[in-house]
């Protein structure tokens, strides 16, 4: 009788204990201003990942995050903000984040520093429980590649010819954007550690799905070709570009990954509005986002800023390309 009442009050503490452990990693997930002041006591970059499961729009990652405001945009849709390492996930960079409710930083601007949650799926990303906890002390001092040698250019016009820089492809071959000539081409840019899914991810899944559809319109016209351009060339070799090609089951023949000599990449990007630096030798680079449509010419037709395009839209103009038709409205 005395052993099976104490077999009992094991088991019923068992339960218990069981029970405030839930509860508890309950109140983590469900408390973010609890979560954020933690990580904030920490110090800087002490903000800690908590990992969930799931896929869609569930997150699969909640990060909190410590950084500076550099700009409210588009209504409080779009913050750009200079953030601390999230350990486990990012080094610190400057970037865009989305907000999915503008009021998060209705009062907010820039120089405020502030706490928020980083939320991540397989696709996007977005913040929510963005808190002020002070102001900037000071801008920050980029020692590294405050200058770095470049070419001088002049930003390319729709209707120019694409300059004809030396690249070398993921085979380690020779590449020039001349040998593409009689293609029509769409060109996005890269780098291969970029960790947010709505950046670099992104724009990879945009162009798998586009050359899917183009493959599968076998009636229509074939000359086309996709290409991923690196802006981090000292990481992304051509053996890591081949290796982050076969993830995305491309097909060399119709998709190629570039990379070649810095000074080159950054004279096609500063030409078309992309930007990107590192705050210190070993960070990921800041970076916004192009993708350009080139035409059989090779002269350049559209620049489409920002990640909110869809595959069939490129596929459409890549379709009028070939065809030798006007792209839609906003080409100019």
């Amino acid at each position: 009788m005395l052993g099976g009442m104490k077999s009992g009050v094991r088991w019923a503490t068992a339960l218990l204990v069981a029970l405030n452990v839930a509860f508890f990693v309950v109140y983590l997930l469900r408390a973010p201003g609890r979560y954020e002041g933690d990580a904030a006591a920490g110090g800087a970059g002490s903000g800690t990942g908590t990992v969930l499961t799931g896929g869609g729009s569930t997150p699969a990652g909640v990060y909190a995050v410590t950084g500076v405001v550099r700009e409210v945009r588009d209504g409080g849709s779009n913050v750009m903000i200079r953030h601390e390492t999230i350990p486990g996930y990012m080094m610190a960079m400057t970037m865009p984040f989305t907000v999915r409710d503008p009021r998060e930083v209705a009062s907010v601007k820039s120089g405020d520093k502030v706490t928020f949650r980083l939320l991540v799926t397989d696709d996007e990303s977005w913040i929510d429980s963005v808190k002020r906890v002070g102001i900037d002390d000071a801008p920050p001092t980029f020692t590294y590649e405050q200058s770095r040698v470049v070419r001088d250019v002049e930003p390319l016009e729709i209707g120019q010819l694409m300059p004809d820089y030396p690249f070398t492809n993921e085979f380690g071959a020779p590449v020039k954007l001349s040998d593409y000539r009689g293609r029509a081409v769409g060109l996005t840019f890269i780098f291969t550690r970029c960790p947010l899914p709505d950046f670099c991810p992104r724009m990879l899944k945009n162009f798998t799905a586009a050359a899917e559809k183009l493959t599968a319109a076998g009636s229509g016209p074939t000359n086309w070709h996709l290409l991923t351009m690196t802006i981090d060339p000292l990481f992304d070799t051509p053996a890591v570009l081949r290796t982050h090609a076969q993830r995305e089951n491309y097909d060399p023949k119709r998709w190629t990954f570039l990379t070649g000599a810095l000074i080159d990449i950054d004279a096609i990007t500063e030409q078309v509005g992309l930007v990107f630096r590192r705050q210190a030798p070993n960070a990921l680079p800041d970076h916004n986002l192009r993708t350009l449509l080139i035409d059989a010419e090779g002269r350049l037709r559209r620049i489409i800023v920002g990640n909110t395009w869809k595959p069939e839209e490129l596929v459409a103009d890549m379709v009028a390309l070939m065809k030798g038709e006007p792209l839609a409205a906003s080409e100019e």
